[in-house]
């Protein structure tokens, strides 16, 4: 970068720096050459509006309540695919809670959103390090499998199901299934 504004073009970039604390900020930093072959330097610390950025990020790629991927994460996924081939697999399960606004409407959103929390934290580990998990919506999931043949994805899809039809959900002394 300095050679750059040596040169009399003016030079702006972002440089991650260790503090005397330790701790890394991120800087803008402005280059220009000055008569006499001086170079002029302002920096200004920009790590605020950074960890803002990478928090509005994080809030638009992931479902705020489950940590897990949002559905326009997912699409955006599924855009950048390879083409399914016999050597290369993918399917996507999608995972509809039924009579789940039931336990909402009796037993308030908070204990509905325990039971999403189960729910996400199961299909999150099934999805393990190659398989991708998102809240869809409400009461919606989805499973991509990728590299996954059919029979490896019918068979994680009734894994699923079986785990949400014994899933029993107490509250005040009542029992709710999911299915």
């Amino acid at each position: 970068h300095c050679r750059l504004a040596f040169t009399g073009i003016p030079t702006r970039f972002e440089y991650r720096v260790r503090s005397v604390k330790g701790s890394p900020r991120w800087l803008d930093i402005s280059l220009q050459r000055i008569p006499e072959t001086k170079l002029l330097g302002i920096a200004r610390d920009i790590d605020e509006q950074k960890r803002e950025i990478e928090s509005l990020k994080r809030k638009l790629n992931h479902d705020e309540l489950t940590g897990l991927f949002s559905r326009n994460e997912l699409l955006r996924i599924l855009q950048t695919l390879p083409a399914p081939s016999p050597r290369c697999e993918q399917a996507l399960l999608i995972i509809e809670l039924e009579h789940f606004s039931r336990i909402n409407d009796m037993c308030g959103l908070d204990a509905g959103d325990k039971v999403l929390l189960y729910v996400s934290d199961f299909i999150g580990k099934l999805s393990g390090s190659r398989n991708i998990a998102a809240r869809i919506g409400g009461k919606k999931f989805a499973l991509l499998c990728k590299d996954s043949s059919m029979d490896a994805a019918y068979a994680k899809a009734c894994e699923i199901r079986d785990k949400l039809v014994a899933f029993k959900f107490e509250y005040n002394n009542s029992n709710f299934e999911l299915g």
